[in-house]
């Protein structure tokens, strides 16, 4: 990676308060060596809406600002599901490192309103369930930025790593060519699926997982960690993956090796 790219990435969004991305790649790889249970999870926008269901705004609000979430083929969410939001609101609580929306540091972009709308919704609902991170956290888009360095990659290569939830079966045949130790791949449509997912790793080696499920991956990272593994929130980054975004930082991390 460039090395001005590298300092304005971490000057940015992963200073005090934040928890730096160094931080949170060390504290990884810390965890996995330990094989201590750990989880790190995300709040995006559609959690703080699962979050907020009943208690920070009412339905005509989430029906208006969410409509297309009532669909029932929407990664399996259909609301409004209370039961997913307790679930969900446990998994957070079972959280080792969670991440917290950037309030008034998107102002100079197009789809500022977009950031600082949903960006306070998921602040009130994280308050609403004392889940909001006062001191250190993590940046809510930490996944996407991480996938930027070498040593996210190198973990995907010194570690045994399982990849679960959506188009997690497409992102592993992507990445095979660059011949990492990921030793499994599946799917996550619903909470449905969790049990029989968790049932398959106990028959596999690995050390740690990552995930992307909407709302459902971090009620399994949650799963994940009481059985004593590293897992971690990927979410919408798995398509930066597919759609080659960092191939040049992979092969930079491999002719490194």
């Amino acid at each position: 990676m460039d090395k001005q790219l590298r300092e304005n990435l971490l000057s940015e969004f992963f200073t005090d308060p934040y928890y730096s991305l160094d931080y949170i790649l060390d504290t990884i790889k810390q965890n996995i060596e330990a094989k201590n249970g750990y989880a790190i999870m995300r709040v995006g926008d559609f959690d703080a809406a699962v979050l907020g269901q009943g208690c920070v705004f009412d339905w005509n609000f989430l029906r208006k600002n969410w409509g297309h979430k009532f669909n029932p083929n929407t990664k399996g969410i259909c609301l409004p599901d209370i039961a997913l939001r307790d679930r969900l609101v446990e998994a957070y609580r079972n959280a080792d490192m969670l991440s917290r929306f950037a309030l008034g540091k998107h102002l100079h972009l197009k789809n500022a309103y977009w950031y600082e709308f949903h960006g306070k919704i998921m602040v009130d609902a994280l308050k609403y369930w004392r889940l909001l991170p006062e001191n250190n956290f993590m940046y809510t888009f930490a996944n996407r930025e991480m996938l930027r360095f070498p040593e996210f990659w190198s973990l995907l290569k010194d570690y045994k790593t399982v990849l679960i939830g959506d188009k997690m079966e497409e992102v592993k045949q992507y990445l095979d060519k660059f011949n990492l130790n990921i030793v499994y791949a599946g799917d996550l449509c619903d909470d449905s699926d969790i049990k029989p997912r968790l049932k398959e790793l106990e028959l596999i080696d690995y050390d740690w997982a990552l995930v992307a499920a909407a709302s459902t991956a971090k009620i399994f990272i949650s799963e994940i960690k009481n059985k004593g593994k590293v897992g971690f929130d990927l979410g919408s980054a798995n398509m930066n993956i597919i759609n080659g975004f960092h191939d040049n930082t992979i092969r930079e991390y491999l002719e490194g090796v």
